[in-house]
C-alpha cells in the first residue's frame, strides 16, 4: 500500500483532506462515484476479514500486500483471495453444518 494503500474504512486522509482509497476500476462510468465506493467496500469484505484475521504480517506473507514495497501480481492476489474464499467457505459450511445437527 505505498501508493494504493487501502483502509478498513476505504477512506484516507492526507494533509487534512478526506479521500477514497479506491482507485479506477471496473464500475467507474457504470455507476456514479458515490454508489461504485459503497459496492467497492462490499467487494473488500473478504480481504478486511482476512487482514483481521491474519495482521499485516500474514497480509504479506499470503497475498504478497505489504508495506515493503514489494507487491504480488494481480492474478497472484486474485488467486489467493479465491483460496481464502474457499477457505472460508469450508469453514462456514462445516459450522452449519454442526449447528443444523444440534
Amino acid at each position: 500500500g505505498l501508493y494504493n494503500p487501502y483502509t478498513l474504512s476505504g477512506t484516507i486522509v492526507v494533509d487534512g483532506v478526506v479521500a477514497s482509497c479506491h482507485s479506477s476500476w471496473i464500475l467507474d462510468g457504470f455507476l456514479p462515484p458515490r454508489v461504485a465506493a459503497v459496492v467497492y467496500q462490499q467487494l473488500f469484505v473478504v480481504p478486511r476479514l482476512a487482514y483481521k484475521l491474519l495482521g499485516p504480517r500474514g497480509m504479506a506473507q499470503v497475498f504478497g500486500v505489504g508495506n515493503d514495497g514489494a507487491t504480488a501480481s494481480i492474478a497472484q492476489q486474485t488467486g489467493m483471495l479465491f483460496g481464502v474464499c474457499a477457505v472460508l467457505l469450508g469453514v462456514g459450511a462445516i459450522a452449519a453444518r454442526k449447528v443444523a445437527r444440534v
